[in-house]
């Protein structure tokens, strides 16, 4: 197989970068982000959630004062952002040109710096042989000062789909060994969420009224999202002693009416000025039976990764 990379347009988000091989395609944005706004299997359906039909927003006035602009747009798919999460540095409105540097089948995102004394980059690399592709992102301090953050990889997903996470499986009884982060935001006895004996699972419904997220420390490294049977199987870093945001997550879940997004984390540490915290992750589109046993075809879907 050979990776193809060609400029093209993706409606209504302008110029994008289309990466692809004999079996995906991913389609990065240009005009504004970056965002990994579409990831499919040829001749499959993305797992990306866009917001072409209902932009959203979030609308602060401290946006508007800081950068200019009414409101910070998600736009879908996958973007990098930062932490800790706070208005107005993490919702600077990422809608300029993008620069890009292809480098074999690596391609370089880099968009303007933050003027909060942040710079984002992008590297996307197609896998050559196989429905996979590795995102190496960057988190630098452009600023003057020690600034501690962590990496933060969002993957919007499209409606209708399955979340599932590892729950982890070290032996260190009478210990503990995971941990559940709740949001405030959440009931505790929301039909969606099922934290089973293997595998955590968070649905998303389109008529549902109210939102969800929880975090873990995902020993494992890796989720999925389950949709029009297949996954999107996404692995990334956890490190015994390194510390995470969130009270110790490296993975978290959230979800809406609308989508659901699958978030890894790097570890958080201290940057002096020009240093960065890397995040890697690793992305395949998997098939997944439908035999009526969840968990067994799951495992089925990993085995066959092996």
């Amino acid at each position: 197989m050979s990776v193809k990379i060609r400029e093209g347009e993706f409606a209504p988000y302008g110029k994008c970068l289309y990466i692809s091989n004999d079996c995906c395609e991913a389609a990065v944005t240009l005009d504004i982000g970056p965002r990994i706004i579409s990831f499919k299997a040829l001749g499959g359906e993305s797992f990306m959630f866009t917001d072409a039909d209902k932009p959203m927003t979030t609308d602060h006035p401290s946006i508007k004062a800081s950068y200019g602009k009414d409101a910070y747009r998600f736009f879908g798919g996958h973007r990098l952002w930062w932490t800790p999460e706070r208005l107005p540095e993490t919702y600077f409105p990422d809608e300029d040109p993008v620069a890009y540097e292809v480098s074999g089948d690596t391609v370089t995102f880099t968009p303007p710096a933050q003027p909060s004394g942040v710079q984002l980059v992008v590297a996307v690399t197609m896998d050559a042989d196989k429905p996979a592709l590795t995102i190496a992102q960057k988190v630098i301090n452009t600023s003057d000062e020690t600034r501690r953050h962590a990496a933060w990889g969002i993957t919007q997903c499209r409606a209708g789909g399955v979340c599932v996470a590892p729950q982890n499986t070290r032996e260190c009884s009478p210990l503990a060994n995971r941990l559940f982060v709740h949001w405030c935001y959440n009931d505790m006895l929301d039909k969606r969420f099922c934290p089973g004996k293997k595998y955590i699972t968070l649905r998303q419904d389109t008529a549902a009224t109210q939102a969800f997220k929880y975090g873990i420390n995902n020993e494992a490294g890796w989720c999925g999202y389950v949709v029009g049977g297949q996954m999107l199987y996404k692995t990334f870093p956890f490190a015994f002693g390194d510390t995470y945001p969130d009270y110790g997550c490296n993975f978290e879940s959230y979800t809406n009416d609308r989508f659901l997004e699958i978030e890894a984390l790097s570890k958080e540490i201290d940057l002096a000025p020009g240093e960065a915290v890397d995040l890697v992750e690793s992305w395949q589109v998997v098939p997944v039976g439908d035999s009526g046993d969840f968990d067994a075809d799951i495992d089925a879907a990993l085995a066959a990764l092996k």
